[in-house]
């Protein structure tokens, strides 16, 4: 439901798992050879939205993930 720039919100996976990395927004990188804008990933007219906030999904994701170190 939260509108975000796909680089905000890679910034919070990393901060929310402790990764130390940084994000760097390129503008002019290509998506699977394609130049994308603000809208191109988003809907625009009457969108179906969800009730979950990021924050919500990687709680209830982080309980259901293994270890990354567990053996498969």
């Amino acid at each position: 439901p939260d509108r975000v720039r796909m680089s905000e919100l890679v910034a919070r996976y990393l901060k929310a798992v402790g990764d130390p990395r940084e994000v760097v927004a390129d503008p002019e990188a290509l998506y699977f050879g394609a130049r994308l804008n603000d809208t191109s990933l988003v809907s625009d007219n009457n969108p179906r939205l969800g009730h979950i906030t990021f924050e919500q999904w990687f709680a209830a994701s982080a309980r259901k993930s293994p270890p990354a170190n567990a053996a498969a």
